[in-house]
């Protein structure tokens, strides 16, 4: 599990590395004798306050919660970069409008539109996002039901009805912006993934314009391989959906991995494709074979697709789950679930599989993966 560092700390660190500060108009700080004990000074104020605030729920939290924001007006002025997680922002920034001169979002078709608010704490706003990755909400079941429709026609009625519907629960930041401002510069350079790994992307998903810049010797891992399972049965259905023999193949295949000394040091990615059963069967393997050492040595880590988004690992074990004939996936939900499990391995993907191509719907998601 990653840890978040806070805001303030991050932001301390970019401070002194830039040797850029601005000296506050509080006189309360104006005096202080030197740069770094100056930057101590702002960021531990805040910090102490807010750890007395700790959860919100003694008699003096709303004393400790202001004094924080009071600190941070002060620290604002001398730090001249903030860097945080969306959950840390309403907890650390005061809610006042233009706070900052520029807001950068990273990863904004991750923000659902709970996240407007970010619009307003800046006159700049830099979004950063990929309409073909994993969003917050898209699985959402009531999307389109009559209650979201007539809310949108209470709450914005001013609007126009083309524009209302991107405010719908399963919406993020990046496509409601890019959807209205026509100057979106697209990136090409990709830097993660082996040429290989990250052409059936390529081609799938952004029309072959990704340029692949990664370097590498001759060396290098074979970066796609594909291991058809003998034997492997599914069994439940949709969130229940698991192949208990596909599980023991990945396992069995990531002691392997563990053992060869041409993948020493290589971190370790298992996404089960489909099927949450699947995730906690492979997880219970992995916890019961492994010690926790290794598996922290190695950052393996299982997951879906939406748990990898914006994560990477040296090699990642793919896990079709399915054995059965299947309709295409073709939602809108598939194609962004695909793409981010088949480029998070920056130098060898594996795909395990009982079903061989040429039994796959050839206009179908799973048909693009390797083969």
């Amino acid at each position: 599990m990653t840890t978040t560092v806070p805001g303030w700390v991050v932001a301390t660190a970019l401070a002194c590395l830039s040797g850029r500060l601005h000296r506050p108009a509080s006189p309360w700080v104006s005096s202080a004798p030197a740069k770094g004990l100056l930057l101590s000074g702002l960021t531990s104020a805040p910090r102490a306050n807010m750890g007395s605030y700790g959860r919100g729920q003694g008699r003096s939290k709303d004393r400790y919660l202001k004094a924080a924001f009071d600190a941070m007006r002060d620290a604002r002025q001398a730090v001249p970069a903030w860097v945080m997680p969306l959950s840390a922002v309403t907890d650390t920034i005061p809610p006042q409008h233009n706070t900052f001169d520029v807001v950068i979002v990273d990863e904004a078709s991750q923000a659902s539109i709970d996240n407007l608010f970010l619009l307003w704490l800046a006159q700049r706003v830099i979004v950063v996002g990929d309409e073909k990755q994993c969003a917050p909400g898209a699985n959402y079941r009531n999307n389109d039901s009559d209650a979201v429709q007539e809310s949108l026609d209470r709450h914005l009625a001013d609007m126009p009805m083309n524009f209302r519907n991107g405010f719908l629960p399963s919406s993020n930041l990046y496509e409601l912006l890019a959807s209205r401002f026509s100057d979106v510069v697209r990136l090409s350079e990709h830097f993660r993934c082996m040429p290989e790994i990250i052409g059936g992307s390529s081609e799938q998903f952004y029309d072959k314009r990704l340029i692949p810049l990664r370097q590498f010797g001759a060396d290098r891992l074979d970066p796609l391989r594909v291991v058809y399972v003998d034997g492997a049965a599914e069994e439940g259905q949709k969130a229940t959906l698991r192949n208990q023999v596909e599980a023991n193949t990945i396992i069995d295949h990531v002691q392997k991995i563990i053992d060869d000394p041409v993948c020493r040091n290589k971190s370790i990615g298992i996404i089960a494709l489909q099927g949450g059963r699947q995730t906690h069967t492979l997880e219970k393997l992995l916890n019961d074979r492994f010690d926790p050492a290794d598996i922290r040595r190695r950052r393996i880590r299982v997951g879906q697709p939406p748990d990898f988004q914006g994560d990477e690992r040296d090699i990642i074990l793919l896990s079709m789950v399915v054995t059965k004939a299947r309709r295409a996936l073709t939602s809108r939900t598939e194609p962004r679930r695909c793409n981010v499990a088949a480029s998070r391995a920056r130098d060898q993907l594996w795909l395990f599989t009982f079903v061989p191509a040429t039994s796959l719907n050839p206009t179908g998601l799973r048909h693009s993966l390797p083969s």
